[in-house]
């Protein structure tokens, strides 16, 4: 009896188990476009190796693609507007670019191998200025900041940061 008593009890409990779950209502999840970039310029809008994505003045998106040597600037639609820096050794040009900030109304970019951070508008990207930098060792991305005074923060270690035009510190 006991048995018998123990078996219908283990009987029950599968059956309770196996019963179907009542429906519950599951959450729906939609999909929705924020932002595409793109959109005539399809060279523009593939890249590699992106080593800093900022955004500037009119809502302009600048973006540093490491393999080509590119900062690509797109509008606040995310459409391709122009290139203010493809690789080289002339002003505003990079060869080892690796990261972007914003200070003010510029786009700064340190670039190492050229021993130097640049700069560019950015309301419309043209080069400004460049700063040269006296660089001991690299980090994959630049991770620099700016202080109160508006002064760029380089916790790679810097040497010298001298006016490529003046001299001056």
């Amino acid at each position: 009896m006991r048995r018998l008593f123990m078996g219908a009890g283990s009987l029950l409990c599968f059956a309770t188990l196996a019963r179907p779950v009542a429906a519950q209502a599951t959450p729906r999840w939609k999909l929705v476009e924020d932002l595409r970039n793109g959109g005539g310029h399809r060279d523009m809008t593939i890249f590699s190796d992106i080593r800093g994505v900022v955004a500037g003045a009119k809502g302009h998106i600048f973006v540093l693609d490491a393999k080509p040597q590119e900062i690509r600037m797109f509008d606040a639609s995310g459409k391709f507007v122009s290139l203010p820096a493809r690789r080289g050794r002339g002003p505003g040009e990079l060869v080892h670019g690796n990261g972007l900030l914003v200070l003010g109304d510029e786009i700064w970019v340190s670039d190492m191998s050229n021993a130097r951070w640049s700069s560019f508008s950015a309301a419309d990207g043209k080069h400004v200025r460049q700063l040269t930098v006296a660089i001991e060792s690299r980090g994959y991305v630049w991770q620099a900041g700016v202080d109160r005074e508006g002064r760029i923060l380089d916790p790679i270690s810097v040497l010298i940061a001298r006016n490529s035009t003046t001299g001056e510190a």
